[in-house]
């Protein structure tokens, strides 16, 4: 079950839920940026300030997402 948004309206970032396709779940009020690193997915990091993400997988692969 997914969380509703917070009181405070504030998004959130999260991890542990795999997500196994390599992408960001972005719910809006809450953003899980666990890529699956552990298996075939990319280790990423997301830029609270609204910049993006970027993401690096096993074989040295970089990507960059600007956000929408």
């Amino acid at each position: 079950k997914l969380p509703p948004p917070h009181v405070s309206q504030k998004r959130f970032v999260v991890g542990h839920t795999p997500q196994a396709d390599g992408e960001i779940l972005d719910l809006g009020h809450v953003v899980c940026i666990d890529t699956f690193c552990c298996g075939s997915g990319w280790l990423t990091a997301l830029d609270v300030s609204g910049n993006g993400s970027w993401q690096a997988d096993r074989g040295g692969h970089l990507r960059f997402r600007p956000e929408d």
